[in-house]
């Protein structure tokens, strides 16, 4: 199971449909019985009940949370524990409500309390299916202590039952919040994943050629400045074969790194597929380009690549102009002097003839700074590919 698929079933389970007995926490749950136990021990006092009635509500409200806790983190379904648990609250509470008389307000506080739990758990069916079971416990409860029927709510009860009425709406409020909070950074990371390509880091080829799109159209609705450059590694099919696919994925990983340290902020660089790879430079014109160009170039002769291998790539550069009728010409023009580059014997680059001359190009690039923050990189003994792309069978990458 890819790590993507793992993360997208995590954050499955954890929704507010479903939530687990982790997230309805171990301290909603107190705060819930808490107050539930604070209006029942009030209405026992104002009846005057024995304290032998007070035992079993107090033993159940202080250990259901603890029961509770410990029986979701060693289940492997904490969800349908929590379930349970409602269903054993809802009897329990139905009992109480009988115990203490049907006393009106503790007894609408523990009904509330207990039904906005289960709306958090599992919905309005886990609040209907709740419901019965209430009624159903307030059938025990008559049962085992008896009819009694003292709806009037004193003073005393009224005041005990204000943090019942209170606290249990904020801690499940808190709850949600935290969660819609985690659901939201959950939501950006899976669009950030969704975006990337595994392998390599980098972005992957729809989410590249998006950006593409998107920095095309502002440059021809502002004649900005912008330099798409292909790139492909030579001979990887060669590494594949005499180095195993491993050290073939660990070159293709390598090199996403090593874009990534060499292009500038707000540049993009993408895979486009197998050993082929694009970058998008924001506000760069084609002297810029072949500088980040060169000190790529020159970060790969450093680089201690898998086995002792040496790895070496081939560029097309293209800046964007008027000519450009879409993204999809000025990425095809970018592909053709990839491919012109191969062409005259790999290792090197490729302005194209049609806009300048590739050595006025260098030569007017050489007295420039390289980009900042960026360290200067020797220059490497490689020539530019010029002129169009011959007309020959298609030639092994």
């Amino acid at each position: 199971m890819t790590t993507s698929r793992r993360f997208i079933l995590r954050s499955a389970r954890n929704t507010p449909a479903a939530l687990s007995a982790g997230q309805v926490s171990f301290v909603a749950r107190s705060v819930g019985y808490g107050v539930s136990l604070t209006c029942i021990w009030a209405a026992l006092y104002d009846a005057g009940r024995e304290w032998m009635y007070w035992v079993a509500p107090g033993l159940h409200c202080l250990l259901a949370p603890w029961v509770g806790q410990w029986m979701a983190r060693h289940s492997s379904r904490p969800g349908r524990v929590e379930r349970q648990l409602l269903m054993a609250g809802h009897a329990f509470g139905g009992a109480w409500t009988a115990l203490i008389g049907f006393n009106l307000l503790p007894s609408v506080v523990i009904l509330s309390t207990l039904t906005m739990h289960g709306m958090a758990a599992g919905g309005r069916r886990q609040v209907f299916i709740g419901l019965l079971v209430h009624v159903s416990g307030i059938a025990l409860g008559v049962l085992c202590f008896g009819l009694a029927w003292r709806p009037q709510t004193s003073l005393p009860v009224m005041l005990a039952c204000v943090p019942g009425i209170l606290l249990p709406p904020l801690a499940l409020s808190s709850l949600a919040n935290s969660v819609i909070n985690k659901l939201h950074a959950q939501r950006e990371q899976l669009r950030t994943m969704a975006n990337l390509d595994a392998l390599s880091g980098l972005a992957n080829r729809h989410h590249w050629e998006e950006r593409v799109r998107q920095t095309f159209a502002r440059a021809r609705h502002k004649d900005a400045v912008a330099t798409v450059v292909m790139i492909d590694l030579d001979h990887f099919k060669r590494i594949n074969d005499e180095y195993g696919h491993a050290a073939g994925d660990d070159v293709i990983r390598g090199f996403g790194t090593l874009l990534k340290a060499c292009l500038r902020q707000g540049d993009v660089a993408g895979r486009y597929g197998g050993e082929e790879f694009g970058i998008l430079l924001q506000d760069a014109s084609l002297v810029e380009a072949l500088r980040i160009v060169e000190r790529i170039q020159g970060e790969m002769t450093r680089v201690r690549w898998v086995g002792g291998m040496t790895v070496t790539a081939s560029y097309g550069l293209s800046q964007y102009h008027q000519q450009l009728v879409s993204a999809d010409a000025w990425l095809a023009e970018a592909d053709r002097r990839l491919y012109a580059a191969k062409h005259a014997g790999r290792d090197r680059f490729c302005v194209g003839a049609n806009e300048r001359r590739a050595e006025d190009v260098l030569a007017d690039g050489s007295s420039l700074p390289p980009p900042a923050g960026a360290a200067a990189s020797p220059q490497p003994d490689r020539r530019a590919a010029v002129g169009p792309v011959p007309a020959e069978a298609p030639m092994e990458r």
